[in-house]
């Protein structure tokens, strides 16, 4: 990090010129045609049925003795006996000792009842298992799906409930809780994803409880929100595909601009902006079919959300060991990259597979992990103490982010998908940028996607749960500001991977004047100089032909050779003349030096 803060000190005008550039360029061609473009391709909601399937799901755990189980099951029969049966269908289960299905989906009055009769308080308070039960019982209808949950305490696993709660809210079941007792109303609007589907009872109240909740089943409003229409795969593919398309087209376009007005050329040729357009729509395409289609393999696989909180980990991993070791040591970035997916997987999997037994202190597993992993890497205890607080404190949300625009799943793919716009993106621009090595910009605008993906998903965390602002406007707010942050990290990214290389290299020093200079890596892909726009050095046309003379690097050596046909009309026979090191040359009032920062 030091090398990078150094880095753009030294160099902060062309830094922000490449940030900035990206960033506003992403964000103004967002807002135009980004945004146009999904409104144009939404499909709209499909029809939803009035049919309704409620599951009421009740805490009878040991803490529900004292006559409080009593007074929810007559609240609860009470709600039973209310309820519309040509439009509806109950179900009752409860978690206490065990997890039991009292009453499957029924229209039976009476069965219901009997059910909700026969409960008696024991045990412990397994919500994640009566959650997960549920949501199985709900699985058979294509009805309007709640769970109606009741509780007076915190479950047994705090992490595992919010997993199974953020399933259920993953396959559109509304859950609604009332709560008394010593539960926590912050914690059980983690599992709601809403405040306003959280009601509090205390004892003599509870059937007040189940009447507000019944208002919120009833209202229509409350399942309108995230509907959207049954998109194919195809379909998908393609409208994210295309939305990825104009964003990358104005992130290319922009930084390509930057580029050329750092080097004093035209801004954009015909030639430059054809290539961007073919590059921006194979790049784009290809990043929205594997999003598209990441997210179709994965959400048909069992757990996927645990499959999406492990691949955040290993994200996680990834970007902390790629910072700590420009802070720490020099192992060879790849390697480094390796070693923190890997640790993030580990940790992950060895949280998951002890929480059965540990319960939500399974997280100290991960704690140790990380911890030793960051030690016997970078042999520092006081990161490896530091790091583990840090996943001490963010880790569940690591492993199941609790946003409500989004699922735990697309969060992850989002950020895969974004990590590989931004290698596609920056594989491109270096073709730009001559000789500039393909491999270094991969991976700058992989970790540019990625610091990207990152801060959308913060900015929209912020929006949809701090402001209250409606979801609609906050994912619109949120893409807008994930395509600046995008852009701008990979701006930033391509610039310090070209100055990190230039410390390393032999370049072109370029001065118009005293107060004005320029660098261009050299190597086998030449540097031409002429009045012609493919020029990367711009002479004036009166005085230079279109391809005046190049300069290239072969092996340890720097070349300068005229054009063939400047040659032929001038008469000079030894076209090809050595260029040493700190030597310098004038032409059209521009010198150039060539600077050798290999020895």
């Amino acid at each position: 990090m030091p090398n990078l803060l150094q880095t753009l000190k030294q160099n902060y005008q062309k830094a922000l010129l490449f940030a900035l550039y990206g960033g506003i360029g992403c964000l103004i061609i967002a807002l135009i045609l980004g945004e146009w473009f999904l409104h144009l391709t939404e499909l709209p909601p499909l029809p939803k049925t009035e049919q309704k399937a409620v599951i009421l799901l009740i805490d009878s755990s040991s803490s529900m003795n004292d006559g409080k189980l009593e007074e929810v099951k007559t609240a609860a029969i009470n709600f039973i006996n209310r309820r519309n049966f040509s439009k509806e269908q109950l179900g009752v289960i409860n978690f206490g000792e065990t997890v039991n299905i009292i009453t499957s989906l029924s229209t039976n009055q009476a069965q219901l009842n009997q059910g909700i009769k026969s409960l008696q308080p024991l045990g412990g308070t397994p919500m994640a298992a009566g959650i997960k039960q549920a949501i199985a019982s709900l699985s058979s209808t294509d009805n309007n799906r709640y769970i109606l949950l009741f509780t007076d305490g915190m479950p047994q696993s705090q992490f595992q409930a919010i997993l199974a709660a953020n399933k259920a809210r993953n396959q559109s079941i509304l859950m609604i809780v009332v709560a008394t007792g010593d539960a926590d109303i912050q914690y059980l609007t983690r599992l709601t994803g809403d405040p306003n589907l959280v009601f509090y009872a205390n004892s003599g109240e509870i059937d007040q409880g189940f009447r507000q909740a019944e208002l919120a089943i009833n209202n229509q409003q409350l399942l309108e929100s995230k509907t959207t229409g049954n998109y194919s795969l195809t379909y998908s593919s393609l409208r994210t595909g295309g939305w990825t398309v104009i964003i990358t087209l104005g992130l290319s376009l922009t930084l390509i601009v930057a580029q050329n007005h750092y080097l004093h050329r035209r801004l954009l040729t015909i030639k430059e902006a054809f290539l961007i357009l073919i590059g921006s729509t194979i790049a784009g395409l290809i990043a929205g079919a594997i999003s598209s289609s990441l997210f179709t393999i994965l959400t048909n696989l069992p757990n996927s959300e645990l499959i999406a909180g492990v691949i955040n980990w290993g994200i996680a991993g990834t970007i902390t060991f790629g910072i700590l070791n420009s802070i720490r040591r020099n192992i060879a970035l790849k390697e480094i990259l390796i070693r923190g997916f890997l640790l993030g997987i580990i940790a992950a999997v060895a949280w998951i597979f002890t929480i059965d037994y540990l319960g939500d202190a399974g997280i100290l597993i991960a704690v140790f992990i990380v911890g030793c992993g960051v030690y016997y890497t970078f042999y520092s205890k006081g990161l490896a103490l530091f790091f583990g607080i840090i996943v001490l404190f963010s880790g569940s949300w690591l492993l199941l982010p609790a946003v409500n625009f989004s699922s735990a799943l697309e969060i992850a793919i989002r950020l895969i998908a974004w990590t590989i716009l931004g290698a596609i993106v920056a594989l491109g621009i270096s073709y730009f940028i001559p000789n500039l090595q393909r491999f270094r910009a991969l991976l700058g605008g992989s970790l540019g996607g990625s610091l990207a993906s990152i801060g959308f998903l913060l900015m929209s965390l912020i929006l949809t749960q701090f402001i209250p602002i409606e979801t609609s406007l906050a994912d619109r707010l949120g893409r807008l500001i994930g395509a600046f942050i995008l852009g701008f990290c990979i701006g930033l990214m391509i610039f310090w991977e070209e100055e990190r290389q230039l410390q390393k290299s032999t370049y072109l020093l370029i001065q118009w004047n005293d107060q004005e200079s320029r660098k261009i890596l050299l190597g086998e892909i030449p540097i031409w100089l002429g009045s012609s726009l493919d020029a990367q050095i711009a002479l004036s046309k009166t005085k230079y032909p279109d391809k005046f003379a190049k300069i290239f690097k072969a092996g340890n050596q720097v070349f300068f050779e005229f054009h063939s046909d400047y040659a032929q009309a001038k008469g000079i026979k030894i076209t090809q003349q050595e260029w040493s090191s700190s030597q310098s040359r004038t032409f059209d009032g521009i010198t150039l030096t060539i600077v050798d920062e290999t020895r």
